[in-house]
């Protein structure tokens, strides 16, 4: 028998989730070129709203600053809603398509 699990995720399109993310903040971001994603693809990431390391915050404050960041700020902004009451914490199958 094939061992398997079977769990909840949220499902959401990359631009609405680029637009609700992009309505909080001051700063743009780019999720699909953040997380180097091809077209047609799902991209997982696990959000629980966990507090940042210090290179997190740092990151944050970048973003926050002026837009910068590298490849976890998605993420690092994403904890930050959730921690905000701006998202539901879990596991997030973003659908990349353009």
């Amino acid at each position: 028998m094939l061992k398997c699990t079977t769990k909840t995720v949220i499902s959401v399109d990359c631009y609405d989730l680029e637009d609700y993310i992009n309505g909080h903040y001051d700063h743009p971001i780019e999720l699909i070129a953040s997380w180097e994603q091809g077209n047609d693809s799902v991209f997982e990431v696990h959000i629980n709203g966990e507090e940042p390391s210090v290179w997190e915050a740092q990151e944050l404050a970048e973003f926050k600053q002026n837009g910068g960041g590298g490849y976890g700020v998605p993420q690092i902004v994403m904890n930050e809603m959730v921690r905000d009451g701006l998202l539901e914490a879990g596991d997030y199958l973003v659908d990349i398509c353009w």
